[in-house]
């Protein structure tokens, strides 16, 4: 468990919970909005040149490192195909079909518990 220091790092930890659960869940009321006046993936590329545009001056301002080795990049590309076009490819899909954003929350919300469900099993078996 997380344990944050002192109050004040007590209350932007608390403060960043909250934000980081309100731009979530907001996410799939927005999704279900701009379908009706977008295409999905139209609606998602707008999405991460916004998202482009509010973290690339952090980028320059941190320099954080960078994968070094072909492997990382490679298994930095799997992942961010899985997340950004299977992920939420399906919840803007489904957003287009007329799925009720709550449906497509409960879900996506679901999705750790059938890891922790499925994992062991599929791990195990793979050794």
């Amino acid at each position: 468990m997380l344990n944050p220091g002192g109050a004040g790092e007590s209350r932007r930890f608390a403060l960043a919970s909250v934000g980081f659960l309100l731009l979530w869940s907001g996410g799939f009321t927005v999704g279900t909005i701009g379908v009706r006046h977008a295409e999905p993936l139209t609606l998602l590329v707008l999405r991460y040149e916004l998202a482009l545009a509010a973290l690339a001056p952090f980028y320059v301002w941190l320099r954080p490192a960078l994968a070094r080795r072909s492997i990382e990049w490679l298994l930095l590309a799997v992942v961010g195909f899985l997340i950004q076009v299977v992920y939420f490819g399906l919840n803007y899909f489904a957003f287009a079909h007329a799925v009720p954003a709550g449906t497509v929350a409960l879900i996506t919300s679901l999705q750790p518990i059938f890891v922790a469900i499925l994992a062991p099993p599929i791990c195990s078996a793979s050794r």
